[in-house]
């Protein structure tokens, strides 16, 4: 019988990595989407300084959100009351208190961003809302892998293939795939590290730590390419499966070192998903938004070193702001699962 959840030990190199992912986010928003997005096709006749960096930086850091749930798929999630009452604790420390930020200086507000900042989930935001249901789908997930072990491989890699042909090539919209923006995407990518995990002793004797980050440097490259023969914003799909290769790519060299313990990372990774939700939401947001614009108009040759500050900036402000979010509701959040630990309710 295969172990349904790998233990959950906080192996500061897995860490490493998922902060390295979330620095990854802050670098693709400002890169591209904070900007409007790349073009439709790739064009010599642009700034091509510009464009072309612009290019690799994305093709390398797209990755990004792949690589937060390949880390929850590795370990596997652990659905507990616990568990959901954390998420939606961060969730309110930083979705009201923006709300109440954001209402004082736009001075206008509505109900419904009233009932969003209090009712965090009801929120638009994909992966928030798509992680949130990974979670709850978690348990029958686990349980497949337990039941099946290492026969599901050949289960989700068809479940793989029915993505790239029906939404990569094909175009259908119905499956839900959603250019990987989706919880069926989501799933997909939990299965696909679970498999990594039942396979960890191969794919490790197969793929060294210098071979996996070649390769992901060489699939980089591959999409790059993608852009400039075929254009258009598909290319930068999560579902993109040379994309999503990439991703695992990258998180191989990680698992080398699965001794290793570092308290200051871990301290840091902890709070790695405030980074996200924070600059995603106003206040923050629209500010990240004016400053990028503003240093591609006036400083475009220093563009990605002034990208680079503020991504630094803007993560540091964020695992400030978690810390002293939890020191608030931490306390808070112990004393209620304290009173319902009783009720075993998940």
């Amino acid at each position: 019988m295969t172990n349904l959840v790998v233990k959950k030990q906080r192996n500061s190199s897995v860490e490493l990595f998922r902060i390295l992912a979330t620095f990854l986010v802050l670098i693709v928003h400002l890169n591209g989407w904070l900007l409007g997005g790349t073009p439709e096709t790739f064009s010599p006749n642009e700034d091509l300084s510009f464009r072309v960096g612009q290019l690799v930086v994305q093709s390398l850091s797209v990755v990004c959100v792949n690589c937060f749930i390949i880390i929850s798929g590795y370990f596997g999630i652990n659905l507990s009351l616990r568990s959901l009452l954390k998420y939606f604790a961060t969730l309110f420390g930083m979705y009201f208190p923006c709300w109440i930020v954001s209402s004082i200086a736009l001075r206008h507000t509505t109900v419904s961003e009233a009932l969003d900042g209090i009712f965090v989930l009801s929120r638009e935001g994909y992966f928030v809302q798509c992680y949130f249901m990974l979670m709850f789908l978690s348990p029958i997930l686990n349980s497949f892998v337990e039941k099946f072990g290492k026969s599901i491989l050949k289960y989700v890699l068809i479940f793989w293939a029915i993505e790239i042909w029906f939404e990569q090539v094909r175009g259908n919209i119905s499956l839900g795939f959603n250019g990987g923006y989706s919880v069926i995407h989501f799933v997909l990518v939990y299965l696909l590290a679970r498999c990594l995990a039942l396979y960890k002793d191969k794919v490790l004797q197969i793929f060294t730590c210098s071979k996996s980050l070649l390769i992901y440097f060489v699939l980089a490259g591959v999409v790059s390419l993608e852009y400039i023969i075929m254009g258009g914003q598909k290319v930068w799909d999560y579902s993109n499966p040379i994309i999503l290769l990439e991703s695992f790519f990258l998180f191989i060299p990680f698992l080398y070192y699965p001794n290793y313990f570092n308290k200051r990372i871990n301290w840091i990774a902890s709070s790695t998903f405030a980074v996200y939700v924070l600059h995603t939401c106003k206040p923050l947001n629209p500010i990240l938004r004016d400053l990028d614009r503003y240093v591609l108009s006036h400083y475009s040759n220093l563009f990605f070193i002034i990208m680079l500050f503020l991504a630094i900036l803007t993560f540091v402000m964020c695992i400030v702001y978690d810390k002293i979010r939890a020191r608030i509701t931490n306390p808070m959040l112990e004393k209620i699962n304290n009173k319902i630990s009783s009720y075993k309710i998940l």
